[in-house]
């Protein structure tokens, strides 16, 4: 009993970081500089690895980790805010977002509370993490860069949350370590991609870039080729 309370707490207080996310990303992308929010996103990342290897790792103190990753959620998303601020997009609704993430934590955690093959549960959720987040990126790339990019974000943060829950069930070690460690992942997933769809010119119309560049490099040639 006690172990399944421990576990309704660790799925509810991710929630509560996913929350803060939302939240803090709304915030940030009306008062928060994009290029600001990337530059305080790689200080924070560069930080939250020491700290994770230096301390967290080991220590297992619950109210650091609690500390952390909260810190940790509402620098996520300043620095998801960056893509919004600086592409001019417009994330999706918020409450959908969160409403369907809580519905992915609340199946992985009733799977997780009657089902005795946890292992096996923690491979069955990473699985359909990472089916999510290729159907995501797929909706960014070709078809809608709001809600594309939102489901994105969203995916990150569970995808790492499964990661986070293979790891714990697999090494057999404190419950606690899966908000750690999520929370180390999801971070520098978030900073990737936005440093990735910002820097790369919209990640997301790369497909449409490339042919376009392309063709447009075949037509210069053939000019000069006329003209020469």
């Amino acid at each position: 009993m006690r172990e399944n309370l421990d576990m309704v707490k660790t799925y509810s207080f991710y929630l509560f970081l996913f929350v803060l996310i939302i939240i803090f990303n709304g915030i940030c992308i009306e008062y928060v500089n994009g290029t600001l929010a990337i530059i305080i996103g790689c200080l924070w990342m560069f930080a939250s690895v020491l700290l994770y290897l230096l301390y967290l790792r080991k220590s297992g103190n619950v109210f650091a980790i609690m500390v952390y990753a909260i810190i940790t959620a509402i620098i996520s998303g300043m620095t998801s805010s960056a893509y919004y601020s600086i592409k001019n997009v417009a994330p999706y609704k918020a409450e959908l977002v969160i409403i369907l993430f809580s519905a992915l934590l609340a199946g992985n955690l009733i799977m997780s509370l009657f089902i005795r093959k946890r292992l096996l549960i923690s491979v069955i959720n990473l699985t359909l993490a990472i089916f999510i987040l290729l159907a995501s990126l797929y909706l960014w790339v070709l078809r809608d860069k709001s809600l594309g990019s939102s489901m994105s974000f969203m995916s990150i943060v569970y995808l790492c949350f499964a990661i986070a829950q293979l790891i714990v069930e697999k090494k057999e070690i404190r419950r606690i370590n899966m908000i750690s460690i999520s929370s180390l992942l999801m971070f520098g997933g978030i900073l990737i991609a936005v440093l990735v769809a910002v820097s790369e010119g919209d990640l997301l119309d790369l497909l449409e870039i490339i042919p376009d560049v392309h063709d447009g490099s075949i037509k210069k040639k053939r000019g000069n080729q006329i003209m020469g």
